[in-house]
């Protein structure tokens, strides 16, 4: 029996619904560049530049035995083009993208954070609400993490190189295990 469960997390939601969306996988050796800011800029918002970034995951119920079974997961961190935005090419800044880059290098540590916590995990009969407690925990602290950057930065720009640095030696420190 396959059960598939995928669901997201859109750090920023800049209010439009993309047609088609177009998704870039979390790489370590492919940062992200401003061609791949296609949606609409929301001039609303304020921002100079936005990063739409989703956590999802699936599951498959395996079973060893008319008793036992057990859980194989599936995590990504991916980053979509179609809701992402820079304003326009006068914002085209290294430092900008810089800081858009941090929101998803932060959104891959918690996918991180969530594969682990699901391999962790001691799940009953009642697995899917666990499941997504679960998942929502790990959103959770990702958002704090994610609010918690941005009040930093925008106090002094000096700190983006801290947070650089410091989301660096997570990501280091929690190795890709998904």
């Amino acid at each position: 029996m396959r059960l598939l469960t995928t669901l997201a997390i859109i750090v920023l939601l800049t209010g439009s619904v993309p047609v088609k969306a177009q998704v870039i996988e979390w790489q370590e050796n492919r940062p992200l560049v401003w061609k791949d800011f296609a949606g609409k800029p929301d001039l609303r918002s304020g921002y100079s530049a936005a990063t739409s970034s989703a956590i999802t995951y699936s599951y498959e119920r395996k079973t060893t035995d008319s008793v036992n079974y057990y859980f194989s997961f599936k995590v990504r961190c991916t980053f979509d083009t179609q809701v992402s935005f820079v304003r326009s090419k006068e914002h085209h800044l290294p430092d900008l993208l810089a800081h858009e880059q941090l929101h998803f290098d932060i959104s891959e540590l918690y996918a991180r954070k969530l594969a682990d916590a699901f391999r962790a995990a001691v799940f009953t009969d009642n697995y899917e609400k666990e499941m997504d407690d679960l998942y929502h925990k790990i959103l959770g602290q990702c958002g704090d993490m994610q609010t918690q950057y941005d009040q930093q930065v925008y106090r002094s720009l000096n700190m983006q190189l801290r947070w650089q640095m410091y989301v660096y030696l997570l990501l280091k420190r929690n190795p890709r295990n998904y």
